[in-house]
C-alpha cells in the first residue's frame, strides 16, 4: 500500500500561540522525528507517541504538538484531523505547509477546516460575531496548483447551509418559512415548486397532510429538479423529511430536550444541500429533490391514534402512534418518488433514535433492496469519514407491518427493532423495481456523533457521503 503523506509529515503553524504541530504516519515515527532540526528527545517521544497513538501529544519544551495517522483516508484519519483543529483552537488563525501534502491531502483539510470553523451566532445579541478565521497555504520550492479548491470550498459551504437550517429554531423556521429557504438556496440553479394544502390534496398527500393537521401552521412538499444532462436520463430521486419540530403529537414526547426536536427536519436540509453542490458543479446528473414539510402538533384538529389515513398508493394505514410521523411523511413522497421512473432513490430522515442501540453514534443505519448501492455507500463512506451500516430487510419484519383493521400500521409492532421496523414499514410504500435506499441519520446528526467537525447541535450526516457516492459513480462512468 501506498504511503499517504510525502515524506510522512506535514505541519500546521498556529501563529498566535507560535506551536508547530506536526502529523506522522505510524510506522514511521522514528525516521520523521530525526528530520526536525528543533527536536531532541526523540526517543521520548517516540516512547510515548506508541503508548498513546489514539491522542495529540503536546512537547511543552519544544513547544510542538504531534499526532499519529493513519497511511490511509479513513474516518480516524479525519478524527484526528478535527482533534488536531481542537488543540490548536480553531477560533485562530492557522498557516498550513503544503511542501509536503498533494492536492488531496490539502483538499481534505481545507473542508474539515470550514466546517469545523462553523458557528450559529446570529441569535446572539451580547456577543459580537466572531471574525471570519484565515487559514493560509503556503509552501517552498514550489508552485501550489489546487485545481478542485472551488468544489472543496463548495461543498463545505453546502454543508454549512445545511447546518444553518437545521439548527434554526422552529418559531423562526415553520414549513412556509423552510420552503421559502430551500428555494431561495436552490432557484437560481434548480426549477423549484412549493405545493399547498390543496395542492398535496389534489395529489392524495394523505400521510403527508394527517401529520400537519394539528398545527395552525401549513404544511408544504417542496418538489426540486435539476437538469445537468439530457431529459433521457434517469434521475436521482433525493427524499428529505422535513417536520419542523415535532412534539409527538397526541402521542407527547416527553419534555426533556424537545426543544432538539427543531432539527427533526434535518433530512430536507440535505436533501437540499446535496442538490446545492450538485447544481453549483454542474454535474452532469439529473436529480429530483421531494421535501415533506410539516409541523407535528397537538392541536385540535390533530390525527389521533386509532386513525386510519389512506395514502397516496391507495393502501391504508392504522395511526397506532402519531410520535411515528415521519413515516407518513415518507411514505407518501417515496411513492410518488417512483413516479419520476428514477435511477435510485435515496431517502434521510431523524427517523428513530433506536439507531444510537445499533450504531451508538458511530454511523448511519442503511437499508436497501440494492446491494450496489449499499457497497458503494460504504465505500464512499470510508473515504469522507461519514461511515453506514448496513441492515437486512427481512419479510417477516415487513409482514409485522400489517394491521388488523387496515393495511398497515405505522407503529407497535411486536418486534422490538424499531430501526428495522420503521424501514420494513416504508418499503411497503417503494414501488417494485424501484432501486432504494433508506437512510436513518437521527444518531449521526446528533452533537455525540464521533466525527464531530459539528459546533451545535445538528451535524447534517450524509451531504459529503452522498455526494461522495454520486463523484465515485461518474468517474466510473468516465464523465468529464
Amino acid at each position: 500500500m501506498s504511503s499517504f503523506f510525502d515524506y510522512n509529515l506535514f505541519q500546521v503553524l498556529n501563529p498566535k500561540k507560535k506551536e508547530n504541530i506536526y502529523l506522522i504516519e505510524a510506522n514511521k515515527i522514528r525516521k520523521t522525528l530525526k528530520k526536525l532540526s528543533n527536536i531532541k528527545n526523540i526517543k521520548k517521544i517516540e516512547a510515548e507517541l506508541k503508548n498513546n497513538p489514539s491522542a495529540t501529544l503536546k512537547v511543552i519544551e519544544n513547544n510542538c504538538i504531534f499526532a499519529i495517522v493513519p497511511n490511509k483516508i479513513n474516518n480516524k484519519f479525519h478524527n484526528i484531523i478535527i482533534k488536531l483543529f481542537d488543540k490548536l483552537n480553531i477560533n485562530c488563525d492557522c498557516i498550513i505547509d503544503t511542501t509536503y501534502l498533494d492536492e488531496t491531502k490539502i483538499n481534505i483539510i481545507i473542508e474539515l477546516f470550514i466546517l469545523r470553523s462553523f458557528r450559529l451566532t446570529k441569535f446572539k445579541t451580547l456577543e459580537k460575531p466572531n471574525k471570519p478565521i484565515d487559514l493560509q497555504l503556503r509552501s517552498f520550492g514550489k508552485k501550489i496548483k489546487y485545481s478542485s479548491f472551488k468544489e472543496v470550498k463548495q461543498l463545505a459551504d453546502s454543508v454549512n447551509k445545511a447546518r444553518r437550517l437545521s439548527n434554526t429554531p422552529a418559531n423562526l423556521l415553520t414549513p412556509t418559512m423552510l420552503a421559502t429557504q430551500i428555494k431561495k438556496i436552490l432557484s437560481d440553479k434548480c426549477y423549484v415548486e412549493i405545493l399547498n394544502e390543496k395542492q398535496m390534496c389534489e395529489k392524495k398527500m394523505n400521510g403527508v397532510l394527517a401529520v400537519g393537521q394539528g398545527s395552525s401552521e401549513e404544511s408544504k412538499v417542496v418538489i426540486v429538479k435539476y437538469n445537468g444532462t439530457n431529459n433521457q436520463t434517469k434521475p436521482i430521486v433525493l427524499v428529505g423529511k422535513g417536520v419542523t419540530f415535532d412534539s409527538g403529537g397526541i402521542s407527547l414526547k416527553r419534555p426533556t430536550n424537545m426543544g432538539l426536536m427543531k432539527t427533526d427536519m434535518t433530512g430536507s436540509a440535505v436533501v437540499t444541500a446535496i442538490i446545492d453542490y450538485i447544481s453549483r458543479t454542474k454535474l452532469p446528473i439529473n436529480v429530483i429533490g421531494l421535501m415533506g414539510l410539516v409541523e407535528n402538533m397537538p392541536g385540535s384538529g390533530a390525527y389521533k391514534p386509532g386513525d386510519v389515513i389512506t395514502m397516496m398508493n391507495g393502501r391504508t394505514v392504522e395511526v397506532k402512534n402519531t410520535d411515528a410521523e415521519g413515516r407518513m411523511v415518507l411514505a407518501d413522497l417515496l411513492y410518488y418518488a417512483s413516479s419520476f421512473n428514477p435511477e435510485y432513490v435515496i431517502d434521510y430522515a431523524t427517523l428513530t433514535g433506536a439507531t444510537a442501540f445499533i450504531t451508538e453514534y458511530m454511523a448511519a443505519p442503511i437499508f436497501s433492496n440494492n446491494d450496489k448501492l449499499i457497497e458503494e455507500f460504504q465505500i464512499a463512506g470510508q473515504e469522507v469519514g461519514e461511515e453506514v451500516l448496513s441492515i437486512p430487510l427481512y419479510q417477516e419484519c415487513k409482514d409485522l407491518t400489517k394491521s388488523e383493521i387496515a393495511d398497515y400500521k405505522n407503529a407497535e409492532y411486536s418486534c422490538r427493532a424499531g430501526t428495522l421496523m420503521a424501514a420494513s414499514y416504508l418499503s411497503n410504500f417503494v414501488q417494485n423495481g424501484t432501486s432504494w435506499v433508506h437512510m436513518d441519520i437521527a444518531s449521526t446528526n446528533n452533537k455525540n456523533y464521533r466525527c464531530s467537525y459539528n459546533i451545535n447541535s445538528s451535524t447534517c450526516f450524509g451531504i459529503r457521503l452522498t455526494i461522495k457516492m454520486i463523484l465515485n459513480q461518474l468517474e466510473k462512468s468516465n464523465y468529464n
